[in-house]
Order: C-alpha cells, then structure tokens, then sequence
C-alpha cells in the first residue's frame, strides 16, 4: 500500500514538473510551484519515511502518504475555479509609481530601524519558548523589508535610474543576512522576489535549464539545512566549502534520520487516536497571536479571545507524547489533518483559489498591486508543504494590509484612467495581458468569466 501511494504521489508531482520543463513560465503558478516544493522536500521525505518509521506505526506512515497525495491534488482543484471578477479589477489597478516608490522607502528605512532596535531591545521569552514582549512588535514592522525591497526592485527595473537602483541595493543589504546564516524561507522569497521582477518586468522566464538545476540543488540542500547553519553561525567557511551536498543527500534516504514528514505523520496519529481534531481553531489562533498585541489589549483579553487548542510548537510534540526533533517542522499535511482530517487538504484547494485569482490579477499591464501581492505571497505558499499551513493566513493578510495602504496611496485616480476599464467584468485576457506576454500559449490557458 505504502509503495503504491509513493507511485501515485510521485505521478502527482512528475506530471505538472514535465509540464513546466516543456513550458517553464508554468513555474510561477501555484500548481506548478507547488508540486516543485512537494518534488524536492516531501517526495524525498517520503521515501526515506517508508525506509524508516521510527516512533510513528507503519498506518501513520500510509495515512500521511495518503495525505500527501490529496494535498497535491487539492492545489489542482483549487486551481479550477474561476477567480472573482470583483478581485481582479481591484488589484489590477493601475499603480503611480513614483508615489508606491515612496512607500517603499518607508519601509525599507522602518525595516533599517527596527533591526537596529531590536539590536539594542532585551529579547522576553514566554513560558512557552516563543518570543514576547516588544520584540514582537519589532519584528512586525521588520519583516516590511522584504516588500519595500521588491518595491524598489520593481521601479528600477521599470524605470532605471540612480535613485531606483540605490534604494533596490539599500533594501537588499539586510535581507542578504538571512541569506548567509541560511534561512531557507527568506532565501527563498529574496531570489523569487528577483526572478519574478524580471519576469514581469522584463519578460525573462527562466530556462528550463535553470528550473531543473534548481530542483536538483534545493533537494541536495535541504537535507544539508543543520550542518550549514551549524558552519555559518560559527563562520567556519572552510567547513561550508567542503561540504558534500550529494553524500548528505544519500545518508538522508539511506539511514534513519530527523523526517518532518515522520512528525506529520506522528501529528496524524495522535490525532486519530485522540479524536482531538481543532476544526479550524488554530488558525484563528495564529490570527490573534499575529495581530492582536498584547502590550495594548492585556494578556488576559488576548487569551480569552483565543480557542484552547494543543500548541505543538510549544509542546516539541503531539498530545499522545511523540516528541519532535528540536529545528524540525511538521508539514502542511500533519497540521491540516490536525484541523479537519482528510478534508484538512481543502485548504490546499483554498489557496489555489487565492493564488489563481491573484495570477490572473498580476498579469494586467499595470497590475503592480497585484503583482507584489502575488510574489510576497508565493513562499507562503510553499511554505504550507514544507512547515505548516497555519502560516499562510497571517502572511497574507499581512501583506494585504500594508501592500493596500501602498496601493490606496499610489494609486492613479479613476479621472486619469481615461480609456481605461477599471470596472465592471474583467476583460477578455487578449485584452490585458502584456505585451510580450500575450503570444506565450503558456499564459492563455485559462479565462476570465
């Protein structure tokens, strides 16, 4: 049975990857990112699991390989679904660029400040492990880096002059940092950020050269995660220089070793055999821990307008006493499954809905609202199969709030659009995809209704 869903797990993940070698700008459509994430972080994972149970019994192991095949089909269904009319006209707004370049210098200087403070702030530490106090908020209003960056990136390459430019490598320098200590998930969003500026900017799509290159190297690295961080936080180079990414890569499947997807599947059967299934709450949760600060609303009222749910960070482990090796995460599958079992993949189909309207949205010839909502967002998404899926609604609406203030700011007033549609049904795509971009069969596989 274990071998059978391995197959069918991989057919889900090989067939969208053969499509995107024969068309590589697929790549940057949730289906398509998606089954690249499965392909180098679960489908390896997965192998080794079936190798290697550990603590979890042989069902757990069939039931997150099942739960694996339905998330990576669930990213399809999502996909199938017409986006809003209503949401495509509203981010495809066109954008003035010098008033959004201003915003992203904003955000790029409160990012310098609040790293600078938080240089200077003594981290609190709640009783949970997670970090409180200040700090928090610090780290809020950090994280704006990231979009004023892509910002920044976008004028430039839009319209490159001396100003654009420094402010892209102003923005650039502090994200670097997260770069070398290696963080996979900001190293993720600062080379996607790039590759998808030029594309919409430029119109270069990567090769297909580069898309299996990438493939290959992220599931060499992945693997190789600990060691590196290990050699980098102790600036021992020599040690990174010498490192080999191939024999990490065989030890990983051919001996028994840390398996987030072995926590998942501990999450699963906890789960079933608990019965305690969240149904939703830890999500709410996240939303309430993400934007509701305690420092002005008190602890006590932040607490009561939270769900008690197990917290399985905080416990390093399930309720059943499977404990989780310290770094590790626990996969969108074990976290989905925890809320609403098998039917926890719908969440997957939940984000290809977002993401396919999103898509459709940034290819608008002035869609920048759109198209920095759309990169900003794209890691989360991936992020929902390596980590967990609670992440994917804090993240988003994160953006959303300060990616609209942005766009509320710059946008071009309606007695400016003349000639322009703005309202009413989206238009038929030859209509709004750009130019260079409207010859590509690729981008003309879906319609607007």
């Amino acid at each position: 049975m274990d071998a059978a869903l391995f197959l069918l797990l991989i057919m889900l993940v090989a067939v969208p990857l053969a499509i995107t070698i024969k068309k590589p700008v697929r790549i940057f459509e949730y289906p398509f990112f998606m089954a690249f994430a499965f392909a180098a972080f679960i489908v390896p994972q997965a192998f080794a699991l079936i190798r290697f149970p550990g603590v979890v019994e042989q069902s757990s192991v069939t039931a997150v390989l099942l739960m694996s095949c339905f998330c990576m089909a669930a990213c399809f269904l999502g996909y199938l679904f017409a986006p809003s009319a209503l949401m495509l006209n509203w981010t495809s707004r066109p954008i003035d660029m010098q008033r959004l370049f201003r915003v992203g210098i904003v955000f790029i200087a409160l990012a310098y400040a609040m790293g600078n403070t938080l240089s200077t702030t003594e981290v609190q530490y709640s009783e949970t492990g997670g970090m409180t106090g200040i700090a928090t908020i610090i780290l809020f209003f950090g994280q704006l880096g990231y979009p004023g960056f892509a910002i920044a990136l976008f004028c430039a390459l839009r319209r490159p002059n001396l100003t654009h430019i420094a402010a892209s490598l102003i923005g650039l320098y502090p994200l670097l940092r997260d770069v070398v200590i290696g963080r996979r998930e900001n190293t993720a969003i600062l080379v996607l950020t790039i590759v998808m500026a030029f594309f919409y900017e430029r119109r270069t799509q990567p090769s297909r050269l580069m898309i299996i290159l990438t493939l290959v190297f992220s599931m060499l690295a992945i693997p190789a995660t600990t060691e590196y961080r290990e050699h980098a936080g102790n600036n021992d180079w020599d040690s990174v220089r010498n490192m080999d990414l191939v024999e990490n890569f065989r030890q990983f499947v051919s001996e028994e070793t840390t398996l987030e997807l072995r926590n998942g599947a501990a999450i699963i059967e906890s789960t079933q055999q608990t019965g305690h299934y969240e149904i939703g709450k830890a999500y709410w949760n996240h939303l309430v821990f993400r934007f509701i600060p305690a420092q002005l609303v008190g602890k006590e009222l932040k607490q009561a307008l939270t769900f008690t749910t197990w917290d399985l960070a905080a416990n390093e482990g399930t309720e059943t006493g499977i404990r989780f090796p310290r770094g590790s995460t626990m996969t969108g599958m074990g976290d989905s499954y925890l809320q609403f079992g098998y039917l926890g993949c719908l969440f997957f189909a939940f984000m290809g809905v977002l993401f396919k309207g999103m898509w459709q949205a940034s290819l608008f010839p002035d869609a920048l609202f759109a198209r920095l909502m759309y990169v900003m967002s794209f890691t989360s998404g991936m992020r929902a199969v390596t980590h967990w899926t609670l992440d994917f609604l804090p993240g988003l609406v994160y953006f959303a709030i300060f990616l609209g203030i942005a766009g509320m700011y710059a946008a071009v007033p309606q007695s400016r659009l003349v000639g322009k549609q703005v309202a009413g049904r989206a238009p038929h795509p030859a209509h709004i995809l750009p130019p260079r971009l409207g010859g590509d069969p690729a981008l003309h596989h879906t319609r607007f209704h």
